[in-house]
């Protein structure tokens, strides 16, 4: 289902945490998925940590880079990806690499909620200097 023009489309993943400052966020998957034919077409992707415990959430939304070629495989490789890729690096993987430009938060335990009327998160973006400014 879905296509070019069809519905958004989700798929669970397993990323690492995000780089000091969300410079990046480190994901894997297999080269042979729909999600690499579908990140070929629209690298503009979006990903979201849920705290069901405190009814929390975080969305960080960027523009994903797949790494294909061998030397990148080895250099990106992370040993907590070998429950996921017990053959290591060279079979069925393909790092991903997300370069955050917006950040939502939603955490009413901490005070962190939008105007009730709307319930548009809170928000970061990043300008074009590379730091992060409230939306």
């Amino acid at each position: 289902p879905g296509g070019q023009r069809g519905p958004p489309h989700c798929r669970a993943v397993a990323p690492l945490a995000p780089d000091a400052g969300f410079g990046a966020i480190h994901l894997a998957t297999n080269p042979q998925t729909r999600k690499v034919e579908q990140l070929k077409r629209d690298n503009q992707v979006s990903l979201t940590y849920v705290d069901g415990g405190e009814m929390s959430y975080v969305t960080v939304t960027g523009n994903l880079v797949m790494f294909e070629s061998e030397s990148e495989k080895k250099k990106r490789w992370r040993d907590e990806w070998l429950l996921f890729y017990p053959e290591g690096p060279m079979k069925g993987f393909m790092p991903l690499e997300l370069s955050p430009s917006r950040i939502e938060v939603v955490s009413p335990a901490r005070g962190i909620a939008g105007p009730e009327d709307t319930w548009l998160p809170p928000a970061l973006v990043r300008n074009s200097h590379g730091l992060w400014t409230r939306a």
